[in-house]
């Protein structure tokens, strides 16, 4: 029987979690296209497209943002050096504070 060297010996369940964690990012990003669409269908009516078009591309960066971390974290995992980063979750509150305060600013335009 042949003896297999697999690095640092890392928990199961940190994979799982990295996991549920993309999991979690793909639902956000679904959502936020989703809800763009229709938000565009709305738009169209009043003649005027913005905020649902933003909100596809915010979800279509949340579900690059969340690629991307998972694979990151995926690396750092197998190294067994993880080291936590918010620059990603900062980027997605971002674009959404932005995009809900130009939305804001919109609404009360028309009042």
């Amino acid at each position: 029987m042949t003896e297999r060297s697999q690095g640092p010996q890392v928990d199961p369940r940190e994979y799982m979690a990295n996991e549920r964690t993309f999991l979690a990012w793909i639902r956000t990003g679904v959502s936020l296209v989703s809800i763009g669409l229709a938000v565009t269908q709305f738009e169209a009516v009043l003649g005027y497209v913005g905020f649902g078009v933003g909100l596809v591309a915010l979800g279509g960066l949340t579900l690059i943002l969340g690629m991307v971390h998972f694979f990151s974290t995926r690396r750092q995992l197998d190294k067994g050096e993880f080291a936590s980063s918010v620059v990603i979750y900062m980027i997605i509150a971002a674009g959404t504070l932005g995009l809900a305060g130009a939305f804001m600013i919109y609404a009360l335009a028309l009042a």
